[in-house]
């Protein structure tokens, strides 16, 4: 991994946190420690996409201009959050032995809203964390984990024509997977081991972490 990489930022859900493995460290970003490279792990079981933009301005917001590269696994488009009262703090997996307060919001899914506005939100996201990161000298990487919006999904012929133009954007962006695939996807092909709750084993993790540090060399 070249010198450039010295520190890593990782934000998504359950798939990059893996705080369902006997030992969380086994989850892949662990992988990409190495001699003079470390890690700032903000993913966060059942977190949204909102959440993981939220997160990341209040790192980058405290921590300016100390990251070179940054990793975001999206997740589920039906995933939001209701915020709440501060809560305690929250010691990150990997944070240069600092914390940061973890604020009480709910996990929520979606039930009943339009899919193109979800879809919409997310190309929001998405391209809001490409210009904060492209603004402070971040290289953003990305990645689906469990679930990749459809436009196909978008019954309406006209907002599912005009969001198909909004994905052209996402085409240029850094991949570590295609994005039309996720995570588990990429998994199976590679015939890699799964827990009976669907996440990846610690085995797994290793294959995926040593495929992502093969991409940032």
């Amino acid at each position: 991994m070249s010198a450039d990489h010295r520190y890593i930022y990782v934000n998504g859900d359950s798939f990059c946190e893996g705080n369902y493995l006997d030992t969380p460290n086994d989850c892949w970003p662990t992988s990409l420690i190495e001699a003079g490279i470390h890690v700032i792990n903000d993913s966060f079981g059942m977190g949204s996409n909102y959440r993981i933009v939220r997160t990341t301005f209040e790192t980058f917001s405290n921590t300016p201009h100390i990251f070179n590269t940054a990793i975001f696994g999206w997740s589920s488009i039906y995933r939001y959050e209701v915020p709440g009262q501060p809560d305690s703090k929250k010691p990150q997996m990997f944070s240069l032995d600092e914390t940061m307060k973890e604020w009480n919001y709910t996990p929520k899914q979606h039930c009943d809203a339009q899919e193109h506005i979800l879809q919409e939100n997310f190309l929001t996201q998405f391209v809001t964390i490409e210009n904060i990161c492209r603004t402070l000298g971040i290289t953003p990487w990305h990645f689906y984990a469990f679930s990749q919006p459809n436009p196909a999904h978008i019954l309406d012929d006209i907002n599912r024509d005009r969001i198909l133009k909004k994905y052209k954007r996402l085409e240029s962006a850094n991949w570590i997977l295609p994005p039309e695939t996720t995570l588990i996807d990429w998994a199976k092909t590679k015939n890699l081991s799964f827990l009976d709750d669907g996440h990846l084993t610690a085995e797994s993790y290793s294959v995926f972490g040593n495929y992502v540090k093969g991409i940032l060399a």
